[in-house]
């Protein structure tokens, strides 16, 4: 079941550390295992552990090191899979005990599959009383995956990420599987990196976490990311050090993009005969805009990895007209009037000052942790604005006489069902064609009426004309 290495080099070839991600569904423990992995494994490392999140950490266990990709959120959009499986060596799926197979565990496993990568499964919460991981292995079993035991050769480790219990248990299992790809690189080799993370730092400017998968990134190194170039001024490890060279599947954040850069884009040295980073990464990172778009949209991120995630999770049906990192502004809701779009932000807050700007300028303003909660609400808005309107028919008359008086197409009807009011939406079949048009008078012998009741006849003003004739029948309808 080893995965293809494609990390090879005619060179000298040395063994290099695995890199994980953690994937599955929202609330079953991604985040707490890695939490848990961070405070157990690193904080005796450095004082103080981990200081700034840069979407990946390295730990040491007592027979190797491991690269985690720490994720965010939901990892079932494809642009994130770069920070997943794609990105990733092998693949823990995270699945709670107490709530077995759910659709981002689903997803999870179709993303995994589809790159290829080996998974070990984690079976978490497994201290809780309601706690059944025999029944995960089955429900898992449904969507063809078995586990040991069950027809199948994937590794499934009862673990606590609340507790640390099995934790260990499941390191040793990464280690076990990494060695069975024996994975290697060649630290004098052509540079290959992944971008992980990328974001704008207010302070001192654009930051993208990478890591390497090839060679080795060093300070003043010239790198490409698509078609941006930059000079790397200063790298810092997970501890916020800064470091002078980083080695293959280390992470570290670089500064020295004049611009930021796509998330799963590939990073080489320049001068260097490597593949660039494909054109659908180039622009992955551009405003997601869509020909028969039916609602416009400003997208804000808290990092340039977010966005990306959001963009590409978005609809068809959606044209965004503007996108970008950091929070709502003011400027960002007057482009929204002017443009009748609504704004959505994931991870990023929109103070009151702008929220109470928005809701008095009637802009939609909503903020999300959640992604797949924003795409549900903006499908929602979707299937509102494209459903059939339903049309309520509120009267029928039948047209005895046709006239016109000071260039008003009058009908002489009797109201058969409901009736009719002043402004009313009306429609007549004729001929197998329909027109619409609206009531501008109603009168009963020369008195003007404000509706037109069940049973009696009036004279019905019409406008624009319609083409009817007597005997014909006008509805007056409401949409819904």
């Amino acid at each position: 079941m080893a995965k293809k290495n494609n990390n090879k080099s005619t060179n000298s070839s040395n063994k290099r550390p695995p890199i994980v991600a953690v994937l599955g569904h929202v609330d079953h423990g991604k985040t707490s295992l890695l939490d848990y992995i961070r405070k157990s494994k690193i904080v005796d490392r450095e004082a103080g552990g981990i200081t700034q999140g840069i979407g990946a950490y390295q730990i040491e266990t007592s027979s190797t090191k491991i690269t985690f990709i720490d994720t965010p959120g939901h990892e079932a959009f494809s642009k994130m899979r770069s920070r997943g499986a794609v990105v990733a060596d092998i693949a823990i799926l995270v699945v709670a005990a107490d709530d077995s197979v759910m659709p981002q565990t689903k997803e999870s496993v179709k993303y995994i599959r589809d790159t290829g990568t080996p998974m070990i499964v984690a079976i978490n919460k497994t201290d809780l009383p309601s706690a059944q991981p025999e029944k995960v292995k089955k429900d898992l079993l449904r969507i063809d995956v078995a586990c040991e035991g069950y027809g199948g050769e994937t590794v499934a480790v009862n673990i606590s990420a609340k507790t640390g219990k099995g934790v260990d248990e499941l390191l040793e299992m990464v280690g076990l599987v990494a060695d069975m790809q024996e994975l290697t690189a060649d630290p004098q080799g052509n540079l290959e990196g992944v971008v992980v993370e990328s974001r704008l730092d207010k302070r001192i400017g654009i930051l993208a976490t990478v890591i390497v998968k090839n060679g080795t990134l060093e300070n003043r190194d010239v790198i490409q990311v698509g078609n941006i170039q930059g000079k790397v001024k200063a790298m810092f490890n997970e501890f916020g050090k800064g470091v002078k060279r980083v080695l293959p599947s280390q992470p570290a954040e670089i500064l020295g993009f004049s611009d930021l850069v796509s998330v799963g884009s590939e990073v080489t040295r320049v001068g260097e005969n490597t593949q660039v980073a494909n054109s659908e990464a180039k622009s992955a990172a551009k405003d997601k805009t869509k020909k028969d778009s039916v609602l416009k949209l400003i997208v804000k991120a808290s990092s340039n990895g977010s966005l990306e995630s959001v963009l590409e999770s978005l609809p068809d049906e959606i044209e965004v007209i503007r996108s970008g990192v950091g929070n709502i502004n003011l400027e960002e809701v007057e482009f929204a009037i002017a443009s009748k779009a609504a704004i959505v932000g994931f991870e990023i807050i929109a103070d009151s000052v702008v929220t109470q700007f928005a809701a008095d300028q009637r802009v939609i303003l909503r903020t999300y942790k959640v992604i797949y909660k924003l795409v549900e609400e903006v499908e929602d808005v979707i299937i509102e604005l494209t459903s059939e309107p339903e049309e309520v028919v509120t009267g029928v008359a039948k047209i005895l006489a046709k006239f016109s008086i000071n260039d008003v197409n009058v009908a002489g009807a009797r109201v058969e069902q409901g009736k009719f009011k002043l402004k009313d939406k009306v429609k007549v079949e004729h001929d197998g064609k329909v027109s619409r048009g609206k009531v501008v008078s109603i009168k009963q012998q020369k008195v003007e009426m404000n509706e037109a009741n069940q049973g009696e006849e009036y004279g019905i003003g019409i406008s624009p004309e319609l083409d009817f004739n007597k005997g014909d029948v006008i509805i007056a309808y409401n949409i819904n």
